[in-house]
Protein backbone atom coordinates (compact mmCIF):
# COMPACT_ATOMS: atom_id res chain seq x y z
CA UNK A 1 0.00 0.00 0.00
CA UNK A 2 1.16 3.27 -0.46
CA UNK A 3 1.72 6.02 1.83
CA UNK A 4 -0.25 9.22 1.24
CA UNK A 5 -0.07 12.85 2.73
CA UNK A 6 -1.99 15.91 1.60
CA UNK A 7 -1.30 19.53 1.86
CA UNK A 8 -4.38 21.14 1.37
CA UNK A 9 -4.19 25.28 1.01
CA UNK A 10 -7.68 26.55 3.27
CA UNK A 11 -8.02 29.59 1.74
CA UNK A 12 -7.75 28.64 -1.91
CA UNK A 13 -10.62 26.11 -1.12
CA UNK A 14 -12.56 28.59 0.80
CA UNK A 15 -12.14 31.01 -2.44
CA UNK A 16 -13.43 28.27 -4.77
CA UNK A 17 -15.98 27.51 -2.31
CA UNK A 18 -17.29 31.01 -2.58
CA UNK A 19 -17.06 31.55 -6.84
CA UNK A 20 -19.59 32.53 -8.88
CA UNK A 21 -20.10 30.18 -12.01
CA UNK A 22 -22.75 31.71 -14.15
CA UNK A 23 -24.10 34.25 -11.87
CA UNK A 24 -24.85 31.22 -9.56
CA UNK A 25 -22.74 29.81 -6.29
CA UNK A 26 -22.94 26.17 -6.97
CA UNK A 27 -20.33 24.95 -4.31
CA UNK A 28 -21.01 26.90 -1.16
CA UNK A 29 -23.40 24.07 -0.25
CA UNK A 30 -19.98 22.02 0.55
CA UNK A 31 -17.94 24.64 2.93
CA UNK A 32 -18.47 21.96 5.50
CA UNK A 33 -16.35 19.71 4.14
CA UNK A 34 -14.73 16.37 5.81
CA UNK A 35 -10.39 17.40 4.43
CA UNK A 36 -9.59 13.91 5.37
CA UNK A 37 -12.23 12.15 3.03
CA UNK A 38 -11.57 14.33 0.30
CA UNK A 39 -7.99 13.29 0.62
CA UNK A 40 -9.20 9.93 0.75
CA UNK A 41 -10.99 10.88 -3.06
CA UNK A 42 -7.43 11.06 -4.44
CA UNK A 43 -5.36 8.61 -2.74
CA UNK A 44 -6.04 5.89 -5.18
CA UNK A 45 -7.23 2.05 -4.85
CA UNK A 46 -3.67 1.25 -3.12
CA UNK A 47 -3.05 3.98 -1.51
CA UNK A 48 -3.79 4.79 2.73
CA UNK A 49 -4.07 8.50 3.65
CA UNK A 50 -1.57 8.30 6.50
CA UNK A 51 -2.03 12.78 7.41
CA UNK A 52 -3.72 15.46 6.10
CA UNK A 53 -2.37 19.21 6.87
CA UNK A 54 -4.76 22.15 6.83
CA UNK A 55 -3.30 25.46 6.59
CA UNK A 56 -5.41 28.05 7.53
CA UNK A 57 -6.24 31.21 9.66
CA UNK A 58 -8.40 32.74 11.69
CA UNK A 59 -10.51 36.38 10.65
CA UNK A 60 -9.38 39.31 12.64
CA UNK A 61 -12.09 42.01 13.60
CA UNK A 62 -14.48 43.21 15.50
CA UNK A 63 -17.29 43.27 13.61
CA UNK A 64 -20.37 41.59 14.27
CA UNK A 65 -19.90 39.88 10.64
CA UNK A 66 -16.10 38.79 11.95
CA UNK A 67 -17.05 37.35 14.77
CA UNK A 68 -19.56 35.09 12.86
CA UNK A 69 -17.41 33.91 10.51
CA UNK A 70 -14.82 33.21 12.99
CA UNK A 71 -16.92 31.07 14.95
CA UNK A 72 -18.25 29.58 11.83
CA UNK A 73 -14.71 28.83 10.61
CA UNK A 74 -13.74 27.30 14.52
CA UNK A 75 -16.69 24.74 13.86
CA UNK A 76 -15.32 23.67 10.60
CA UNK A 77 -11.59 23.30 12.19
CA UNK A 78 -12.57 21.55 15.22
CA UNK A 79 -15.25 19.11 12.92
CA UNK A 80 -11.87 18.47 11.03
CA UNK A 81 -9.30 17.62 14.12
CA UNK A 82 -12.31 15.66 15.55
CA UNK A 83 -11.51 13.67 12.02
CA UNK A 84 -7.61 13.74 12.67
CA UNK A 85 -6.82 16.36 10.17
CA UNK A 86 -3.77 18.55 11.45
CA UNK A 87 -3.96 22.12 11.22
CA UNK A 88 -1.44 24.77 10.67
CA UNK A 89 -2.20 28.15 11.43
CA UNK A 90 -1.13 31.32 9.94
CA UNK A 91 -2.26 34.86 10.48
CA UNK A 92 -4.35 37.84 9.84
CA UNK A 93 -2.60 40.82 9.72
CA UNK A 94 -4.59 45.04 9.70
CA UNK A 95 -2.94 46.81 6.72
CA UNK A 96 -3.11 50.72 5.90
CA UNK A 97 -3.46 51.18 2.39
CA UNK A 98 -4.09 54.13 -0.23
CA UNK A 99 -5.99 54.12 -2.63
CA UNK A 100 -6.08 56.60 -6.03
CA UNK A 101 -9.22 57.86 -7.41
CA UNK A 102 -10.19 58.68 -10.86
CA UNK A 103 -9.75 62.51 -9.71
CA UNK A 104 -6.87 64.19 -10.11
CA UNK A 105 -5.08 64.16 -6.55
CA UNK A 106 -7.95 62.45 -4.82
CA UNK A 107 -6.65 59.69 -2.77
CA UNK A 108 -8.05 58.10 0.74
CA UNK A 109 -6.61 55.74 3.24
CA UNK A 110 -8.29 52.72 4.53
CA UNK A 111 -7.73 49.72 6.33
CA UNK A 112 -7.25 46.24 5.30
CA UNK A 113 -6.25 43.15 6.22
CA UNK A 114 -3.85 40.54 4.81
CA UNK A 115 -3.42 36.70 5.44
CA UNK A 116 0.30 35.84 5.82
CA UNK A 117 2.51 32.85 6.36
CA UNK A 118 -0.02 30.38 4.76
CA UNK A 119 2.38 30.12 1.41
CA UNK A 120 5.29 29.67 3.40
CA UNK A 121 4.09 27.03 5.87
CA UNK A 122 2.73 25.23 3.52
CA UNK A 123 5.96 25.25 1.85
CA UNK A 124 8.09 24.27 4.89
CA UNK A 125 5.65 21.08 5.55
CA UNK A 126 6.35 19.80 1.89
CA UNK A 127 10.04 20.64 1.57
CA UNK A 128 10.41 18.97 5.01
CA UNK A 129 8.04 15.52 4.28
CA UNK A 130 9.90 15.56 0.85
CA UNK A 131 13.86 15.72 2.80
CA UNK A 132 12.09 13.24 5.33
CA UNK A 133 10.54 10.68 2.94
CA UNK A 134 7.32 10.47 4.65
CA UNK A 135 5.47 9.57 1.62
CA UNK A 136 4.84 7.55 -1.29
CA UNK A 137 2.00 10.27 -2.67
CA UNK A 138 1.55 13.79 -1.93
CA UNK A 139 -1.43 15.31 -2.96
CA UNK A 140 -0.77 19.13 -3.08
CA UNK A 141 -4.12 21.30 -2.94
CA UNK A 142 -3.78 24.87 -3.84
CA UNK A 143 -3.78 26.83 -7.59
CA UNK A 144 -1.06 29.13 -6.22
CA UNK A 145 2.07 29.21 -8.46
CA UNK A 146 3.85 31.04 -5.51
CA UNK A 147 4.58 27.30 -4.45
CA UNK A 148 6.58 26.44 -7.54
CA UNK A 149 10.15 26.20 -5.74
CA UNK A 150 9.32 24.40 -3.12
CA UNK A 151 7.34 21.61 -5.04
CA UNK A 152 10.99 21.90 -6.99
CA UNK A 153 12.82 21.12 -4.12
CA UNK A 154 10.94 18.49 -2.88
CA UNK A 155 11.70 16.36 -6.79
CA UNK A 156 15.14 17.02 -6.04
CA UNK A 157 15.48 16.02 -2.86
CA UNK A 158 12.69 12.91 -3.21
CA UNK A 159 12.73 11.97 -6.69
CA UNK A 160 10.81 8.95 -5.94
CA UNK A 161 8.03 10.56 -4.27
CA UNK A 162 4.99 11.63 -6.46
CA UNK A 163 3.73 14.83 -5.97
CA UNK A 164 0.40 15.14 -7.56
CA UNK A 165 -1.37 18.67 -7.90
CA UNK A 166 -5.36 18.30 -6.59
CA UNK A 167 -6.54 21.82 -7.36
CA UNK A 168 -9.80 23.35 -5.65
CA UNK A 169 -12.68 22.66 -7.84
CA UNK A 170 -12.79 25.26 -10.66
CA UNK A 171 -9.43 26.20 -10.24
CA UNK A 172 -8.02 23.25 -12.84
CA UNK A 173 -7.43 26.06 -15.33
CA UNK A 174 -6.33 28.78 -13.08
CA UNK A 175 -3.14 25.81 -11.63
CA UNK A 176 -1.49 25.62 -14.55
CA UNK A 177 1.91 26.54 -13.47
CA UNK A 178 1.67 24.70 -10.43
CA UNK A 179 0.44 21.85 -12.24
CA UNK A 180 3.14 22.39 -14.42
CA UNK A 181 6.02 21.15 -11.74
CA UNK A 182 4.19 18.19 -9.91
CA UNK A 183 4.08 14.67 -11.38
CA UNK A 184 0.38 14.50 -12.10
CA UNK A 185 -2.66 16.59 -11.53
CA UNK A 186 -6.36 15.20 -10.81
CA UNK A 187 -9.62 17.69 -11.39
CA UNK A 188 -11.65 18.29 -8.44
CA UNK A 189 -15.42 17.65 -9.00
CA UNK A 190 -18.50 18.55 -7.42
CA UNK A 191 -19.00 14.67 -6.69
CA UNK A 192 -15.46 14.59 -4.70
CA UNK A 193 -17.58 17.39 -2.66
CA UNK A 194 -20.37 15.25 -2.06
CA UNK A 195 -18.63 12.45 -1.18
CA UNK A 196 -16.95 14.41 1.38
CA UNK A 197 -19.61 16.68 3.46
CA UNK A 198 -19.43 16.50 7.47
CA UNK A 199 -23.02 15.26 9.10
CA UNK A 200 -24.37 17.93 10.56
CA UNK A 201 -23.24 17.04 13.72
CA UNK A 202 -19.99 15.57 14.26
CA UNK A 203 -18.93 13.86 17.22
CA UNK A 204 -15.64 14.41 19.28
CA UNK A 205 -13.53 11.26 19.83
CA UNK A 206 -13.32 10.37 23.33
CA UNK A 207 -15.46 13.06 24.20
CA UNK A 208 -19.03 11.66 24.61
CA UNK A 209 -20.93 14.88 25.16
CA UNK A 210 -18.87 17.13 22.86
CA UNK A 211 -20.88 17.48 19.83
CA UNK A 212 -19.82 20.33 16.67
CA UNK A 213 -22.88 21.25 14.50
CA UNK A 214 -22.68 22.62 11.23
CA UNK A 215 -23.74 26.29 11.08
CA UNK A 216 -26.81 26.77 9.77
CA UNK A 217 -26.30 28.98 7.20
CA UNK A 218 -24.20 26.27 5.69
CA UNK A 219 -26.77 23.29 6.14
Amino acid sequence: MANVIALIDGFNMYHALQASVGGIFPYRTYKWIDYRKLAECFAGHDGVVTQVFLFTAYMIGTEAWHRNKRARHARLVAANIAQGVEIIRGRFFARQRTCTLPVPDARIRYSAVEEKRTDVNIAVTLVRLAHERTYDRLLLTTADSDLIPAVEEAKRAYPAGIITSVPPIGRFGTATAVRGVCDRAVKMKISHLAASRLPNVVAVPGKPSVEIECPNTWK
